[in-house]
């Protein structure tokens, strides 16, 4: 193994933001309140215009893994994923995780989407390993609501790779990254080889400065 393939999750891997399935999800199956829809909705927007306010997001987010255990949890997770995620899944994705492991490197999910929620698409596409928000247990193995380590947004992928690259013997130069939005940017700059999949705007226009691939999956 010489290199690292990093992918991002909604709108690289998946044609969907999780976190606002996830209460959707929540709110058809009886265990969040309906007023939730809205809160979500609120909360992508300022995610999209770069203003999120993430403490108060993750306190809404995780309101229902409190108390719970990982195996309770995991199983509402598989059952959202079978739901609402694995319809949207990007087909064109699958070739490139397939292309990724053949070549001998390893593979991660790196999202800001917690890894409880990630999982089940990293088993789906055959994924090694799943980085990026990592929720908080207490003593007894139950989540408290918060969340262990950087919240796997923006400038922190950068740590969180470069972490990573260490961890696996490489070096940031050996590493490519796949990503759909302006948040994905310095990631996507930090790396030796980056991907823009189905950019947004400021994205799609920095691909075409810098020469990266832009890839329609």
């Amino acid at each position: 193994m010489n290199s690292l393939h990093i992918f991002d999750m909604d709108g690289t891997l998946v044609d969907n933001d999780c976190d606002v399935s996830w209460k959707l999800f929540l709110v058809d199956a009886g265990i969040a309140p309906r007023s939730d829809l809205e809160l979500a909705q609120k909360y992508y927007d300022d995610y999209a215009a770069g203003v999120l306010d993430f403490r108060e997001f993750l306190h809404f987010q995780l309101r229902e893994f409190i108390g719970k255990t990982k195996e309770e949890m995991a199983e509402l997770c598989q059952r959202h994923f079978d739901t609402f995620v694995r319809p949207k899944c990007r087909p064109g994705a699958f070739d490139a995780v397939r292309a990724a492991r053949e070549s001998g490197a390893i593979t991660t999910i790196l999202s800001s989407t917690n890894t409880m929620i990630s999982d089940p698409v990293r088993r789906h596409f055959g994924i090694d390993l799943a980085n990026g928000t990592t929720l908080e247990l207490d003593a007894s193995g139950r989540f408290t609501g918060g969340i262990a380590g950087l919240y796997a947004l923006g400038p922190n992928k950068v740590a969180i790779m470069r972490e990573l690259a260490a961890k696996l013997g490489i070096t940031p130069e050996q590493v490519s990254a796949y990503g759909d939005s302006d948040s994905d940017l310095p990631l996507l700059s930090a790396v030796g080889r980056a991907f823009a999949v189905a950019p947004s705007g400021t994205l799609r226009a920095e691909a075409a400065k810098r020469n990266w691939p832009i890839l329609n999956w």
